[in-house]
């Protein structure tokens, strides 16, 4: 575990007060629909602050504290993560995108005249969905503390499938969230 403790008491309640984390519906490894309340895209799969976000409140909080901002960026793994807020608490979201014959039309183009050859190298939507309905529901005994789930393709990039885990601040050590990262990645 990192030896930053994760937010202070004070600022844990002024978060909790005024929680503005946007509700996403997401499917559970359960296969049960839920509501994660989160504040994405605080930074970039670099760790930089996304200046559009600069309104949202958990940026202005993130921004304002720089050992609670250095200890995420620190926490990060790979470029398949991102700093978020989730439910009013900060941590790192790991998120992977799979490509699926629905998502790949409009980056193919639907002009493109081989666009049903190129199509059959990935999965039907429903096949790549039933993977990784299958692939959470493995991943989260083995990763106790760590939630995931599978978020609407329309929170995704060419509204692709995809896959995501919450890690609260300091959950992980480093060599656990390298060890996440990769497990995620045996899916792909």
């Amino acid at each position: 575990m990192h030896n930053q403790s994760p937010v202070s008491v004070e600022t844990n309640r002024s978060v909790t007060s005024r929680l503005t984390d946007s509700p996403v519906e997401v499917t559970l490894p359960s296969g049960e629909l839920a509501s994660w309340k989160i504040s994405q895209n605080l930074t970039d799969r670099w760790g930089d602050l996304n200046a559009f976000m600069s309104p949202n409140e958990a940026y202005q909080l993130l921004a304002a504290d720089g050992a609670l901002f250095e200890s995420l960026q620190a926490q990060m793994c790979e470029e398949t993560t991102f700093i978020v807020r989730k439910e009013g608490q900060f941590g790192i979201l790991y998120e992977l995108e799979f490509c699926t014959q629905h998502s790949e039309v409009a980056v193919i183009g639907e002009d493109d005249p081989d666009l049903q050859s190129r199509l059959q190298e990935y999965m039907t939507e429903e096949e790549s969905k039933a993977r990784l309905q299958t692939a959470i529901a493995e991943l989260a005994p083995k990763f106790p503390g760590v939630e995931f789930c599978l978020p609407p393709r329309e929170e995704m990039i060419e509204e692709r499938l995809g896959m995501w885990a919450f890690v609260p601040n300091g959950h992980l050590n480093d060599v656990q969230s390298q060890v996440l990262a990769e497990a995620m990645y045996e899916y792909y």
